[in-house]
């Protein structure tokens, strides 16, 4: 083992079920919590930095975040599964974008989970 983020609880710094992991270009670990529904900050030595997000449905609330993939600008993607839908947002946890909703058809999505990027380092679910 190299090094060991966080320990169980919910306290910040603290994750319950950590779903998706991430490192941005200054190696900082974003750790997202499906039963917290927030995302915590750790720094390349395993220090907490900080954690952002809140229970809901609304613009940059979480109900279930999994998967996470930061791109070339180190902005995040997050696959928000059971609102059905991808958000967007800055490394300190400003919301940037969201789209999807649940269904089928074009432009929706059904209980996404996971997201990667291509060899360009755009997401894609």
């Amino acid at each position: 083992m190299i090094c060991e983020f966080s320990t169980y609880g919910d306290d910040p710094g603290k994750v319950i079920w950590p779903a998706g992991v991430a490192t941005d270009s200054q190696d900082n670990v974003y750790v997202t919590d499906e039963w917290l529904n927030r995302v915590s900050v750790f720094d390349a030595d395993s220090d907490f930095l900080h954690c952002w997000g809140t229970s809901g449905n609304g613009e940059g609330e979480f109900d279930g975040p999994s998967g996470i993939v930061i791109d070339q600008n180190d902005d995040l993607f997050i696959v928000d599964s059971r609102n059905h839908r991808v958000q967007k947002y800055s490394k300190d946890g400003a919301i940037l974008a969201a789209w999807g909703e649940q269904g089928d058809g074009e432009g929706q999505i059904d209980s996404p989970w996971g997201i990667s990027s291509d060899l360009e380092g755009r997401p894609t679910t």
